[in-house]
Parts: structure tokens; sequence; C-alpha cells
């Protein structure tokens, strides 16, 4: 069997990142989580697509979403497995996108579960690589921050609250080691503690603390707006990470081990730990976008150059245009 080559990798990553999508989303209240029918059903068909192609194996245009499983198995004697469970989930998808019929909670629960178990079982058998293993952390480009979430992981894996805290705190390090080039340097630049200091018992004392509010609101919910996050997301991160003082300066090394922590053991879970992971992966590769270099422009040789007045000025009659 043919290895993965990058692209092949890559396309693997954002199927992946799609079915997490819809392991989101159905966990939203009911009638919400009916929409992740469709996510769950595309990552499938993604699969399915990449599947038949890494195999070689040729499908007719007129062919319908079982006939990935007929034609692999008829021209390579290969058995993709799920075909059952896949068509009852392809079945409720056809009720609810194209006959209005609303998938109940425990349909729900049910195609997640089958879900899950087909990427688990299709992926090594096809690909010869873990789905576990998969992970949208491979597109981070800043190895501080995979090393980090590597180290992370570790951690997690013992399981205990206070692992689990030290784990959370490196993934908190490594989002603000992705995220500090962005922040804007006029956010923090005042010496507040001089300008409090020079303020007390003035007319402007009252002032200076709205203005202090308002910079630090400022600079807690730009990663919202700058990276395009999902509010209650980014909220949901930065309440579960440990507090805590004696930090690195970012970018630099990792937090020292002398660092006081301040944090919740009830909320050290690893399912709190998955969704944090998770929310960081996706906040990093959006940063990698914006360290994206525009495109140069490229002038044709035919510049305007006109005032407004001159755009603006009536044409007179019978005059053409100029080309």
């Amino acid at each position: 069997m043919s290895e993965l080559n990058e692209v092949q990798m890559n396309r693997l990553i954002h199927t992946k990142a799609l079915f997490e999508r819809a392991l989101r989303i159905s966990r939203e209240a009911h009638p919400f989580d009916a929409d992740s029918l469709l996510l769950f059903h595309d990552s499938v068909e993604n699969l399915l697509h990449q599947a038949i192609g890494f195999l070689g194996v040729e499908l007719q245009k007129s062919s319908t979403f079982e006939s990935y499983w007929k034609a692999t198995q008829d021209q390579k004697n290969i058995v993709i497995p799920g075909r059952g469970p896949m068509k009852r989930m392809n079945d409720a998808r056809v009720g609810f996108k194209h006959h209005g019929l609303i998938p109940s909670s425990s349909t729900i629960e049910q195609v997640r579960a089958d879900v899950q178990t087909f990427f688990t079982d299709t992926v090594p058998m096809v690909f010869n690589v873990d789905f576990e293993k998969i992970s949208m952390e491979l597109l981070i480009e800043d190895t501080n921050a995979r090393d980090l979430i590597s180290e992370a992981d570790m951690l997690a894996a013992l399981g205990t609250p206070n692992s689990i805290a030290v784990a959370m705190l490196y993934l908190h390090d490594a989002f603000q080691m992705l995220f500090n080039p962005f922040i804007k340097p006029e956010l923090h630049r005042a010496d507040f503690p001089a300008l409090r200091r020079a303020s007390r018992g003035t007319d402007w004392e009252h002032l200076l603390s709205i203005v202090e509010t308002d910079i630090s609101v400022q600079q807690y919910y730009w990663p919202v707006f700058l990276l395009g996050l999902e509010y209650t997301e980014y909220s949901k991160f930065v309440n579960l990470v440990p507090r805590h003082h004696g930090g690195p300066h970012w970018p630099g090394s990792r937090t020292e081990p002398g660092t006081e922590l301040w944090f919740e053991p009830k909320f050290m879970t690893l399912e709190n730990f998955e969704f944090s992971r998770a929310f960081l992966v996706r906040a990093a590769i959006r940063a990698k976008q914006l360290y994206t270099p525009p495109q140069p422009i490229v002038y044709s040789g035919e510049t305007v150059h006109a005032t407004l007045k001159e755009l603006l000025r009536p044409k007179k009659r019978g005059s053409r245009s100029q080309r």
C-alpha cells in the first residue's frame, strides 16, 4: 500500500476537523443538534471519496452513496466497514434535508457513535494511519507551540487534577505565544500604575479608571475579533485555564517551575482539556492565516491619474470616452 503524501494527509486532517465540528454541534440542545447530521454525512463522504482515490477505485458519474462500498469491493476486493450504519445515517440525512424530518436526539446519538466507529475502523484499514493520531496541530508551523501541546498531552494523560492543571497552563502559554505578535502595541504601553498614582484626588481620576477598564476589555476580547473566534468558546477557554503569575514574556521560554497557579480542581478534567486543546489548535490555524504575506500589486502600465473633481465632472455631449 502506498504512503500518504502531504496533500493527502492535509485532506485527512480537514476531514477529521469536519467530523469534530459535527461532534460539537451534536451535543447542542435539541433541535439544534440536528444540524450535525449534515456535517457527519459530509465528513463520511469526504473520507469515502479520499479512500477510493487512494485505492484507485473508479465510480460512475451516476453513483449513489452506497456505490463507494460496492465499487471498492468489486474492483479491489476490499470491504470498507460501516456500510449498514452509514446507510441509516444517509437515510436520516435525506429525511432531514429533503423532507424536513427533524431527527430525534437519540438518532443523533446513534449517528455520532456510528460515525466515530466508522472513522476509527476505516482510516487505519485504508490509509494505514491511526485515526486518533490525525491532528490539526500538524498544521501549526510554530514548533515551540507544537512542543507545548505535545507536553500538555503527556501531562493530561496522567489523569490527575494537578497534571491536567499544568497541561492546561501549557495550552494557555501556547495560545499567548501564538497570539502575542498580534497584540496592538497601543493597548499595553501605558504606565497605568504611575498614572493612577498621579491621578489620585484629581478631577481625571475617574476618567482614567474608565479608560483603563476599556483598554483591559479590548486586550481581553481582541483575539475574538482578530481571529474570528467563537466568543462562547474563547470565554470558556480563558475561564478554564489556570491563572498564573511569573510566567514567560512571550515569545519566550515556557512557564517557570516556580510559577504560582490558581485553579479549581473540579474543572481540571480530561474533557475540559480536550475542549481547550481543540480550541487552541483552531485558533492557531487562524493565526497562521494572518502571517500570510500579501500578494504584490502589479500595475497594468495604464495607471490613471485624476482628481476627484475631474472624475465627477459631467461628461460633455458628443464627447467620446477615452480608452
